[in-house]
């Protein structure tokens, strides 16, 4: 039978049942997914015990959750396993986690997974275990990046959170060594977090709020920051020689061929013939409008500056340049973009084209 028949007979199906006045409900029920089963929610994600009671203690509960974040009526045993089958850790049905010594593995993991209908969901924690607790409650726990900046660039640059903490009587807390941590994103689309090590990776331009929470010694802390992923400082387009078809000529195509950076950021251009084994060839740059195509000097950490090494960079258009392996950095050039805008570029010399896009934070 083909297609097109089938569709015929199903059409004078529905027209004869609803001439004949067919028994029944012909209509399917319509599934509304935002109540089913989508997430597995753990009370704690963090929790840091002592030795010592009642410090050594914790109860982990989940709640089922759907696509909006409402809670599903209690469906299902949820059931408990940890990473570490040490005996100084005991876990019960219940959930209920209990350390009478440190363990060789230490942090450990706690899981959690429930199964309601055909769905089965699992959530992790994190558990370290010291000796003793901290001398008075945990007082104050704030989130924040490690060198003070809440803007990154996407993709190409990182930075690191790190939580700032202190007791009750005002002494600080070495949250490394001590405190289990827990990092989130609320848009991981935006800017992924691993949860244990608080590393941030920027994936696309951006506004989004970062977490950190923790269960230590009984008392549980989260907080919060602001995060701005923005186009990255600097950028690098290699020139890769390629055949046409039908030629025996290689040509220069730009690659990326386009590249998006924030506003005073900086392209460097990097000519590829020569330094991997391929014959030297000449390349140049050439802006469709030079104007705002300035000069650039980049520096990288540890203070290891290029243009330490390589040829002036000098300013708009970018003569011809190529690898010479008596000149570190000879198969370079760079140059910075004060001023937003879209710089179209071109090689003279091969008649392949690029595009730079400068755009303001977002």
């Amino acid at each position: 039978m083909t297609r097109n028949s089938r569709i015929g007979m199903g059409l004078l199906a529905t027209v004869a049942c609803a001439t004949l006045a067919c028994g029944g409900d012909s209509t399917a029920p319509v599934t509304d997914y935002t109540k089913a089963y989508w997430s597995l929610q753990l009370n704690y994600h963090a929790v840091t015990l002592a030795t010592d009671s009642p410090y050594n203690t914790v109860h982990f509960a989940v709640t089922p959750l759907t696509v909006t974040g409402d809670t599903i009526a209690d469906t299902g045993v949820a059931h408990f396993s940890l990473s570490s089958s040490a005996p100084e850790v005991v876990l019960d049905s219940n959930g209920v986690v209990t350390v009478s010594g440190i363990p060789a593995q230490n942090p450990f993991k706690l899981f959690a997974t429930r199964t309601i209908g055909n769905t089965t969901l699992v959530d992790t924690a994190f558990i370290n275990v010291t000796l003793t607790p901290l001398s008075s409650p945990l007082q104050t726990f704030v989130l924040r990046p490690a060198d003070g900046s809440t803007t990154r660039g996407a993709i190409f640059e990182g930075t690191q959170l790190v939580i700032d903490a202190t007791t009750s009587a005002g002494d600080p807390v070495d949250v490394a060594n001590t405190l289990s941590t827990y990092f989130t994103s609320a848009d991981p689309t935006i800017a992924a977090v691993d949860r244990s090590t608080g590393f941030v990776a920027g994936r696309q331009v951006g506004h989004v709020k970062l977490y950190a929470t923790t269960f230590s010694y009984g008392v549980e802390k989260r907080d919060s920051l602001e995060f701005v992923v923005n186009n990255p400082t600097g950028i690098s387009v290699s020139a890769v020689q390629v055949t046409p078809v039908g030629s025996q000529t290689p040509i220069f195509t730009f690659f990326p061929a386009t590249v998006t950076i924030r506003v005073g950021g900086i392209v460097n251009w990097f000519n590829e013939s020569g330094a991997d084994g391929t014959p030297v060839r000449p390349l140049d740059v050439v802006f469709d409008d030079p104007a705002n195509v300035d000069s650039a000097c980049v520096t990288f950490k540890g203070g290891f500056s290029f243009c330490d090494y390589a040829p002036p960079s000098g300013v708009g258009n970018i003569p011809n340049f190529q690898y010479d392996s008596t000149v570190f950095f000879s198969d370079a050039r760079a140059r910075s973009f004060p001023k937003a805008g879209t710089y179209h570029y071109h090689s003279d010399i091969y008649k392949t084209t690029g595009t730079v896009i400068v755009a303001d934070v977002p």
